[in-house]
């Protein structure tokens, strides 16, 4: 059983909801135009139905903002920079809005020279993965990206000691079809996220997504939350996750005089994550038209595939996202009742008024 059953929810529509968090954070010091860049992340990741990178942010990110521990007006400069590649410095700024900056740079870089690789330190949560991917997406571009960082949750496989965070990574592939080709995983079983939600809405958790702080499994959410989220694959996604972090090191601060400190100087929390951005120009290698051709191939071969009994249809990565999209754009996004209370208390904070639900 997963977490994307939302029994005790309150519905709304996606373009109220975008508005609604668009002010929550300009009301928090964001300009608009970043502001708007967190809520169409947040409200992108609901409709796609990855509840876990949603709307339940916002309040977490309005905490952060609050503690001084993320910069609503990040000066995001580039450190250094070849014709291919870059090393950004966030200023501890939204992941949301580094991240897009980021994608932009990787994907005009990507125009010039074939591939573009951008590497980011003193960022914040930065979302799903998927989102930046995508970007690439429609310059007919291949996008692939990477995060490490951030809360420590997993441990090295053998051990208890959560030494890894679960280093998400995700690729978009263009296709001619209504949706690209979109693999966004991480190198957990779960996200912490969906775990953070399944004990938000009162939902256990499946046997064999976590352990307790004693190393014993578990489906209680809340004790999966204070303890270690399992590797996908066993030792395999330990070894991805301790890979995307080693490749991460590109983003490593620049001198031990700047550990705790972002560009201008602004102190980093100890989580401050590193991104990985990638953009590579399908026409360096091969017309776009027949890259696209042969995606679509791909697709239609999985889809003819024999089914296994019990199975009703088959997907590719990111088809499944790309339908639940296009049906909450209709009936609206579902959202927790615990999740609809923390965002109307963060609405009463900083004076914005709450959406209508349906």
């Amino acid at each position: 059983m997963g977490t994307s059953s939302l029994s005790g929810s309150v519905v709304i529509m996606p373009g109220p909801l975008r508005q609604f968090v668009t002010q929550l954070f300009a009301k928090q010091g964001f300009p608009e135009e970043d502001a708007a860049i967190v809520a169409d992340h947040l409200i992108e990741a609901d409709l796609r139905g990855v509840y876990s990178h949603g709307v339940i942010r916002a309040a977490e990110y309005s905490k952060r903002l609050k503690n001084g521990l993320m910069n609503p007006r990040p000066n995001i400069c580039v450190l250094r920079e070849t014709a291919a590649t870059a090393l950004m410095d966030g200023d501890n700024g939204s992941g949301q809005v580094v991240g897009v900056r980021a994608m932009e740079v990787a994907i005009h870089k990507a125009k010039q020279a074939g591939v573009g690789y951008v590497v980011v330190r003193s960022s914040n949560h930065f979302g799903t993965c998927a989102y930046y991917a995508q970007m690439a997406v429609s310059h007919d571009m291949i996008g692939v990206v990477t995060n490490a960082g951030g809360r420590k949750i997993m441990a090295p496989w053998g051990g208890v000691t959560p030494l890894l965070s679960n280093n998400p990574f995700a690729a978009a592939l263009p296709t001619d079809k209504e949706f690209p080709v979109v693999l966004d995983m991480a190198c957990s079983v779960v996200a912490r996220g969906k775990i953070n939600h399944a004990a938000k809405v009162g939902l256990p958790i499946p046997s064999g997504w976590a352990l307790n702080r004693r190393g014993e499994p578990t489906t209680d959410p809340r004790e999966a939350f204070e303890g270690l989220i399992q590797p996908v694959g066993g030792y395999k996604g330990y070894g991805l996750a301790f890979t995307i972090a080693a490749l991460a090191e590109l983003g490593a601060q620049l001198s031990a005089g700047e550990s705790t400190t972002s560009a201008s100087g602004s102190p980093l929390p100890t989580d401050s994550a590193k991104h990985c951005f990638q953009a590579i120009d399908v026409a360096a290698f091969m017309d776009p038209v027949e890259f696209k051709a042969r995606m679509d191939s791909h697709v239609e071969r999985m889809h003819a595939s024999q089914l296994a009994r019990g199975t009703e249809r088959i997907y590719v990565p990111g088809e499944i996202e790309w339908l639940n999209r296009k049906e909450k754009l209709e009936s609206g996004i579902p959202v927790a009742t615990a999740v609809w209370k923390e965002l109307l208390a963060c609405s009463e904070e900083v004076g914005v008024e709450p959406p209508l639900t349906i």
